[in-house]
């Protein structure tokens, strides 16, 4: 049986993926090679995200800065 998210879990989801996004470009710029953790992915699940939360955003104008 499907279940939607509630709003608690997706801004907390939003979060982690924020969070995890800022480590990549952090450990990206410190020139450390991350093996376990796919940029892109994290990019494209955030920019999901970002859109749930607020979808009068047009898709290819969404903030992913960190």
């Amino acid at each position: 049986m499907l279940k939607l998210k509630s709003e608690t879990e997706i801004y907390n989801m939003a979060d982690l993926y924020y969070r995890t996004h800022w480590f990549v470009v952090d450990s990206r710029l410190k020139g450390k090679i991350l093996n376990s953790i796919n940029e892109g992915l994290v990019i494209e699940r955030r920019k999901v995200l970002e859109w749930v939360i607020n979808p009068s955003v047009d898709w290819d104008d969404i903030d992913l800065s960190t």
